[in-house]
């Protein structure tokens, strides 16, 4: 019952937290995918010319510059998909934890709009374990699940890569 936490918009809120999803894991297979490249031209010692498929990408340059050039990109590659995860993460706990922010002020307020009796049949430790633990959990388990769709989204392309590459 996490979905009855959240409300329309912020279910739209949350699905679109899976624009990013998607092209972080684009920047997963492409960092995947520079692995061979890299293995490669340190196989042969920079001579692209026995890599067909690199030669077309990489232009004409001595076989010294090719691995600095290759690995440098390799980095490059990496560090921006690590930039992109590390951003994703924090992204991710923003928008939860300021819609658990938001629920946690609709919950105060549903109870301060309470009727004298309601207040005066129920024991107040009660109502304030309500409001700070219920929401936390429900909303924490919110973030569980996404970071856990993240984490397979990023195995999916992983292993979709793999399967194009070597099936």
């Amino acid at each position: 019952k996490l979905h009855d936490f959240l409300d329309r918009r912020d279910r739209f809120h949350v699905m679109l937290l899976f624009v990013p999803m998607l092209l972080t894991a684009a920047l997963e297979m492409l960092s995947v995918g520079l692995i061979v490249p890299v293995i490669q031209v340190v196989a042969v010692n920079g001579d692209i010319g026995a890599i067909p498929y690199l030669s077309k990408f990489l232009p004409a340059m001595p076989a010294s510059q090719v691995l600095p050039t290759v690995a440098g990109a390799f980095v490059a590659v990496f560090a921006i998909k690590n930039a992109a995860l590390l951003t994703l993460a924090y992204v991710i706990n923003r928008v939860i934890y300021a819609k658990l922010a938001v629920f946690s002020t609709r919950m105060f307020s549903i109870y301060l709009d309470q009727p004298l009796t309601f207040h005066l049949g129920r024991n107040s430790a009660d109502l304030l374990r309500n409001l700070t633990t219920g929401g936390n959990r429900a909303f924490e388990a919110i973030r569980i699940a996404m970071m856990l769709a993240l984490e397979l989204l990023l195995t999916l392309a992983t292993v979709a890569l793999l399967l194009a590459v070597e099936p």
